[in-house]
């Protein structure tokens, strides 16, 4: 969706939990863990259908020595990748039966907590914002008790991202404060984990007239998911779209424009021009170049969208 002058938000710009507790969950690297570390990549890199067939035939009994956290890691994963071809149906059963699996578990309490913050997002994404916050907060209690800096950090960034959709600039600047203060304090905390949180104050400094500063954050995002997983890393297509925005708004119509096809390069060669998240982008580019005055490119655009 386009979004208000005032701020930048792409709808599918979040941070899932579980995917950074798997290296650290697990000592014994199996077959099966392996295939779970895989099903992460296929995410990362925006291949949805691939990763949802990888964890099916995990749960349906393939993989043998897939143990009862692991399999509750599996139907965590498998909700989250429900969720990004947007099967909210399937996304709702199968964080259920992660968090059935997991809260029985003992020393399992990050991981639980992960699928808690997860079933969250599909909260946020039908409009439950209530609810998603609750989730969350628990989610983030959980990890307060448990010492887990990591944890903190990821709930807290979305937690901010909640804000952002209420536009709350006061508790997002809250609850970021309290993502990067966690994020210094942890051990695993990656790049590209950075980079979103830096995309979530790119997000903040815009919704506070900010532009300049946006920017400067959305620059150092981009370099850090183009080191993590080159330049056609799936989350770079949120990345350009939000500095494309932000360009716009500083009135640099030639590098929005620029950044926007770039978005819409790497979308279409990881996620498909058949995803909700390409249509997604196409509109706000559509938008962008009616604004820009290039109404029959806008039309042949908006268009193609259909």
């Amino acid at each position: 969706m386009w979004m208000h002058a005032a701020c930048m938000r792409i709808s599918w710009l979040f941070l899932p939990s579980l995917c950074f507790m798997l290296s650290l969950s697990i000592e014994a690297q199996s077959t099966e863990i392996a295939s779970l570390t895989e099903a992460v990549r296929l995410r990362d890199s925006g291949h949805f259908a691939e990763e949802i067939a990888l964890l099916q035939r995990l749960l349906q009994g393939e993989a043998k020595d897939l143990d009862m956290q692991g399999r509750g890691m599996a139907w965590d994963m498998l909700g989250l990748a429900y969720e990004d071809i947007e099967d909210g149906p399937s996304s709702l059963h199968a964080y259920k039966e992660s968090i059935r699996i997991l809260q029985a578990l003992p020393g399992c309490e990050p991981l639980y907590a992960a699928a808690l913050d997860n079933y969250g997002s599909l909260l946020l994404m039908t409009g439950d914002a209530r609810s998603s916050k609750r989730l969350r907060e628990q989610a983030r209690d959980l990890y307060f008790r448990i010492g887990d800096h990591a944890g903190v950090a990821h709930v807290s960034g979305n937690l901010a991202r909640i804000a952002l959709s209420r536009r709350d600039a006061r508790t997002m600047r809250k609850q970021l404060e309290i993502a990067f203060r966690e994020a210094a304090l942890a051990r695993t905390y990656t790049d590209g984990d950075m980079a979103v949180l830096l995309a979530d104050r790119a997000s903040l400094l815009s919704m506070q007239g900010d532009d300049a500063g946006a920017l400067l954050e959305l620059n150092h995002a981009i370099a850090l998911w183009t080191g993590v997983g080159g330049p056609d890393s799936f989350m770079l297509g949120a990345g350009y779209a939000l500095r494309a925005q932000a360009y716009e708004r500083l009135g640099d119509e030639r590098n929005a424009i620029a950044d926007m096809q770039r978005s819409l390069a790497v979308i279409a060669k990881t996620a498909g021009q058949n995803s909700t998240r390409y249509r997604e982008m196409k509109s706000i580019y559509a938008g962008m170049l009616r604004r820009s005055g290039v109404q029959e490119q806008a039309s042949l655009e908006q268009n193609a969208r259909r």
